[in-house]
């Protein structure tokens, strides 16, 4: 199945086609005029709160990806062990350079500390839980949903 569309921007119009096993294909026939037309329009200017946000929410994914390769190593093997604590290591490092990004941006800094036993409780979960149903999906892994836990 393909989807074509006309995509316009400031930069011109372009033609797009999307099919379940590539990006960018051949429109297959159809003429440009032929296809749906969506307007692509640049966003508008980022301010330094905007900033703010998406390095807060970096720092708190940083935690929760801690949190969960925390709770994982229980009981596997040594070299998932090391490969989960070499993971671990980048995922502070990340959360490192987003402080320090905060800091020089002039952003409020996070007032709970960058551990992961902040999410010990959901990460806990997740990984205790099998999928229901033959799904794959695993409700207590959704990270969105995630609450800081009290102690």
């Amino acid at each position: 199945m393909r989807t074509a569309v006309k995509l316009r921007s400031a930069f011109g119009l372009f033609a797009l086609v999307v099919s379940a096993g590539a990006c960018l294909a051949q429109t297959g026939g159809a003429s440009i005029s032929d296809l749906p037309e969506i307007r692509v329009q640049r966003p508008g200017p980022i301010t330094p709160v905007m900033i703010c946000e998406e390095l807060g929410r970096a720092v708190e994914a940083s935690v929760k990806e801690m949190a969960y390769y925390d709770q994982a190593e229980l009981g596997t093997p040594e070299a998932e062990i090391t490969n989960r604590k070499l993971s671990m290591v980048a995922e502070a490092s990340k959360a490192q350079s987003n402080l320090l990004l905060m800091q020089s941006n002039k952003c409020a800094l996070p007032k709970q500390p960058v551990s992961p036993r902040a999410y010990f409780h959901a990460a806990f979960a997740c990984v205790h839980k099998t999928p229901k149903s033959g799904s794959g999906y695993i409700p207590e892994c959704d990270r969105a949903k995630w609450v800081r836990s009290s102690d």
